[in-house]
């Protein structure tokens, strides 16, 4: 026991003696820390654009965005990025217009075939036409593979293309991400 308590009492010596010699240095780091906090809130503005395999549907990402370099997630896909901290993704896949007689006609075709994967409801459907274009937006929260998953859904149509968003994260991590899933599926645009 008496030689726990020498052992403490050392410790508390040193660490008297560091704090007390260190009072510019703290002053220095504290400076460093509110730079680098700075670059990182800078960092964060910065957008990055990708473009889909098709050369012709582009979105704007945060910089914490990167292409998926895995094994596809979908067959589909033109384009699959992963967050940097791997907690969200996004998946776009663009068909031309030409194979469909109209918007509702492509909705109803695509939405059929991922309603019951994303036990998704029909009165969470939202239009809009924000950006001018013509839009159908889901938000679900759903578990999957025994994971709470928070995904948002979004049917695009382009001057020449129909486009799905498919983006998701955890649910914990719904609060985080929700506008930055929202401006990643509005900054869809065709590349003319």
């Amino acid at each position: 026991m008496k030689k726990i308590n020498y052992i403490f009492l050392t410790m508390f010596f040193i660490i008297c003696l560091c704090t007390g010699c260190g009072g510019k240095k703290e002053d220095v780091e504290v400076k460093n820390i509110e730079e680098n906090e700075e670059v990182v809130e800078k960092d964060i503005s910065k957008k990055l654009t990708f473009i889909c395999d098709n050369n012709k549907i582009k979105v704007e990402t945060p910089n914490s965005w990167s292409e998926y370099k895995e094994e596809k997630m979908n067959d589909d896909a033109c384009l699959e990025l992963i967050g940097a901290d791997e907690i969200k993704y996004l998946i776009v896949i663009s068909e031309e217009k030409s194979s469909f007689s109209s918007f509702n006609n492509w909705f109803d075709t695509v939405y059929s075939n991922v309603k019951e994967s994303y036990q998704l409801d029909d009165s969470k459907i939202r239009r809009s036409d924000e950006g001018g274009l013509n839009t159908r937006f889901i938000e679900n929260e759903l578990e999957m593979n025994g994971e709470k998953v928070y995904l948002q859904l979004y049917f695009i149509e382009t001057n020449n293309y129909y486009n799905q968003l498919l983006m998701w994260t955890e649910l914990d991590n719904k609060t985080l991400y929700n506008s930055e899933f929202r401006d990643i599926a509005y900054s869809l645009k065709e590349i003319k």
